[in-house]
């Protein structure tokens, strides 16, 4: 779906569904967290997974703002 979306143009259509997939995975991997009872790894794998996914879909315009020197 997404190789389709930026072929044929649809940008913010390929992130959007993209970014539907991740948050999707954060659930999944967030409940079978919980079903190991990991509860401590559970948090660091949500914390790594929420940079990751602000890392992935950050506007550039807005990276560029907050790191600019």
């Amino acid at each position: 779906m997404v190789r389709v979306a930026l072929e044929e143009g649809f940008e913010d259509v390929a992130y959007e569904i993209n970014a539907v997939l991740d948050i999707i995975t954060l659930f999944v991997i967030l409940y079978i967290g919980q079903l190991n009872a990991a509860i401590v790894m559970e948090a660091h794998g949500f914390v790594i997974l929420m940079i990751v996914f602000i890392l992935k879909y950050v506007s550039p315009e807005i990276f560029h703002i907050i790191f600019a020197r």
